[in-house]
């Protein structure tokens, strides 16, 4: 799902935002129906038992009585009674809330007083039902009317315009805003939160993704919560053991490789005592090979672990010097783009690094090797193509590995050891960069080398 996000802090915040909202909304409707439920316990009891007690008064009174305090309950601004209209003939049906409180107030009155409602619903809506009533009640309340016909005891039929305050949208509104302000309090104190338990863990996120391109990096800081904070100890102690068991390893196999010498220096003196020309030069062919092999594996257990410091380089200077050193071993170079100024680096680690890549394209290519440089605010890259046949997509990352070679030819003109690729590789990711393989259209390989931009 494209909108479910993937990190663990959009997960963990979306999940408790989600539920906020939930119980939010959940905690507004529970809200209106109380609301509704109490106003309609209103109607229905308080309303209804103040009508019954001025029917009680008025029906027990003489007429004159009846007149009298009719002037004097009618001086509340919410009530006003006349007993001179006739019983009105109702020919619409009443709705459910009108029903109920007919029933209510049947109830509460008893079979000796037929009633009748005659309007339920805002005030302004009940002008010629019931005698003009122009006092507002104002303030936060929206005013509602019930227009009430009860015929008493003797006949009289008493007409009431009840009014009575109703819950103002605004309390509504205040309420909901007030749930909803909430809501974002919690919700960013929540992220803010989320995002404090979730940095060491990107911080540790981020050292793994760069332990192969760094295996020197300074250890991840144990912080956070006793979990993260033991997978920051526990991922220091692997990077530790890594790094002694890659020291160990390299040790074991410089210190070979350097041992192998000695033979092969006895060899050659005791090749020159061999009185067959041809057989005396192939076996200096073998230990001239078996030279070279030495020496490349020993620059591979090197590679990447250069104690060279970094300096401010010419690139155009350095990419010209092996430029020249390609041509003057029979190739072609074809440089363009704009090349940067000057970028950080190591000079000799990265022109073997650019040695290699492009020696690779010399001798794969058919001596023809285009370069292009172009860059960006925080990268440069070089990208070295040849015209050969190129290489399979399935091979373009097992060639990096050490002692891979996709040309079974053991010459010195065509071959080599399967180790320029790797020191290549090593040397790029020393410098923060990176080398990737592709094919080029219309035939080729391309090899591009991507750097930090110097700034």
């Amino acid at each position: 799902m494209k909108l479910f996000p993937r990190s663990l802090f959009g997960q963990m915040l979306l999940a408790l935002v989600a539920g906020m909202a939930v119980s939010l909304t959940l905690t507004v409707w529970f809200l209106m129906h109380d609301r509704a439920r109490q106003f309609d316990h209103f109607m229905g009891v308080h309303v209804a038992q103040r009508v019954v007690n001025l029917v009680a008064i008025l029906d027990g009174s003489t007429p004159d009585e009846r007149n009298r305090l009719i002037r004097i309950f009618n001086t509340t601004p919410y009530r006003h009674m006349v007993l001179d209209q006739p019983w009105a003939i109702l020919n619409s049906g009443m709705s459910q809330q009108m029903q109920t409180f007919t029933s209510t107030l049947s109830q509460e009155l008893g079979p000796d007083y037929p009633v009748q409602i005659l309007f339920l619903g805002k005030a302004g809506n009940a002008t010629g039902m019931a005698p003009a009533d122009p006092r507002d009640l104002g303030g936060r309340f929206t005013a509602l009317r019930a227009v009430i016909q009860v015929r008493l005891g003797d006949g009289t039929v008493l007409t009431l315009s009840q009014s009575f305050p109703a819950p103002h949208a605004s309390e509504t509104y205040l309420i909901i805003g007030s749930l909803i302000l909430m809501g974002l309090t919690i919700a960013l104190l929540t992220g803010w939160v989320v995002r404090r338990l979730t940095l060491p863990l990107r911080a540790l996120a981020n050292a793994a993704n760069s332990l192969v391109l760094n295996l020197d990096q300074p250890p991840v800081p144990v912080t956070g919560s006793a979990e993260v904070a033991s997978a920051a100890s526990a991922f220091n102690a692997m990077q530790k053991e890594l790094k002694k068991l890659l020291e160990t390893r390299s040790q074991a196999l410089a210190g070979v490789s350097h041992d192998l010498r000695l033979p092969i220096t006895r060899l050659r003196l005791r090749a020159e005592r061999i009185p067959d020309p041809e057989l005396k030069a192939e076996i200096a062919v073998d230990l001239d090979e078996m030279d070279a092999m030495i020496a490349t594996t020993l620059d591979f257990l090197r590679a990447g672990r250069s104690s060279e410091k970094q300096v401010k380089l010419n690139l155009a200077g350095l990419l010209e010097l092996v430029s020249t050193e390609m041509e003057e071993a029979g190739a072609t170079v074809k440089m363009s783009g704009a090349i940067p100024a000057r970028i950080l680096t190591r000079p000799i680690a990265l022109r073997r690094c650019l040695t290699n890549l492009m020696d690779n394209a010399r001798r794969y290519g058919g001596g023809q090797i285009d370069v292009d440089v172009s860059s960006t605010a925080s990268t440069v890259e070089i990208r070295i193509g040849d015209h050969g046949p190129g290489i399979p997509t399935a091979e373009t990352d097992r060639v990096f590995e050490p002692y891979v070679r996709l040309d079974t030819s053991r010459s010195r003109d065509t071959g080599g050891t399967g180790l320029g690729l790797s020191i290549a590789r090593a040397i790029a990711r020393q410098e923060g960069g990176e080398i990737r393989l592709e094919s080029r259209p219309g035939g080729g390989l391309l090899a591009i080398l991507s750097l930090p931009a110097y700034s």
